[in-house]
């Protein structure tokens, strides 16, 4: 396996440690894009899949990727790439080397599965859209993967077989969902209420790229859909042996009292590893 990412983002990942800025939720996806790179990859690999994947081969993290928007905009304007935190599965690169571009791998497989991960730290879901004031940022990530194919003319039957959204957030925020507004909306998901996830598709005005995507297509894909939240600490705890009372949150904001010299010194492991990365090439 492999973090596949744009030699910005590693650089600004680096400085962003460098400067000790711990409440940065970048630094926080990339440590566990880093983890699951790791020797307990595949093990944490399978908390986001809700252990229903046997991941027989490495897959590669897909940092910052961006799957191309299945929706235009109005009046000829087309609505930008949807930015994800993480990202994993039957995935390949689109666009040139370099890019963050991604597109899914209709290799042929028949047992193909896709994970996208919306990450949340200390920020709410987004509502900002150009397009759609009534786009929220988990349904959009949502219906991402439910049309994530090759490419915009793909036929309905070449998109992944399995498909996961994970939610990761920290634990104070997964026991207390009603302190944010996404927390409402997994509420109104989670495990999965297609009604609801269908409901917030259909109220958009925004134009389907491709002809294919209709409801039949949606409801279909929805039946291969698993919505799941982990938390940070899900991760951090067995990774670094801490206490099963541990909070990031309290971590962070504590960070200076209350250092925990091994999850630093991984962030310093990290720093090094990418100058190196940077200098090689």
């Amino acid at each position: 396996m492999a973090i596949q990412t744009t030699k910005k983002q590693k650089n600004d990942i680096e400085k962003e440690i460098k400067k000790g800025s711990w409440k940065n939720e970048k630094i926080w996806n990339y440590l566990i894009a880093y983890l699951l790179n790791g020797t307990k990859g595949k093990k944490y690999l399978k908390k986001f899949l809700n252990n229903s994947i046997e991941i027989k081969t490495p897959k590669n993290i897909w940092f910052e990727a961006q799957p191309i928007s299945p929706r235009k905009g109005k009046s000829g304007k087309t609505e930008g790439n949807t930015r994800l935190d993480l990202a994993f599965g039957d995935i390949e690169l689109r666009g040139k080397v370099g890019g963050s571009g991604i597109r899914y791998n209709n290799s042929g497989k028949n047992n193909t599965w896709v994970c996208f991960i919306e990450a949340k730290l200390f920020s709410d879901c987004g509502i900002s859209v150009s397009f759609d004031p009534m786009r929220n940022q988990i349904t959009r990530v949502i219906e991402n993967l439910l049309c994530f194919r090759n490419n915009n003319e793909s036929p309905k039957e070449e998109s992944p077989k399995n498909l996961f959204f994970t939610l990761l957030t920290p634990k104070d925020f997964y026991e207390n969902p009603n302190t944010r507004l996404y927390g409402y909306k997994m509420q109104e998901y989670y495990p999965k209420n297609n009604n609801a996830i269908m409901k917030d598709i259909n109220t958009l005005e925004l134009v389907w790229r491709n002809k294919n995507i209709n409801e039949e297509f949606l409801l279909e894909k929805l039946n291969s859909l698993e919505i799941n939240w982990i938390t940070y600490e899900d991760i951090l705890i067995e990774e670094f042996g801490l206490p099963a009372e541990f909070s990031l949150v309290k971590t962070i904001l504590e960070w200076g009292e209350n250092p925990i010299q091994e999850i630093k010194d991984k962030f310093n492991e990290i720093a090094d590893n990418i100058t190196k990365e940077i200098a090689n090439n």
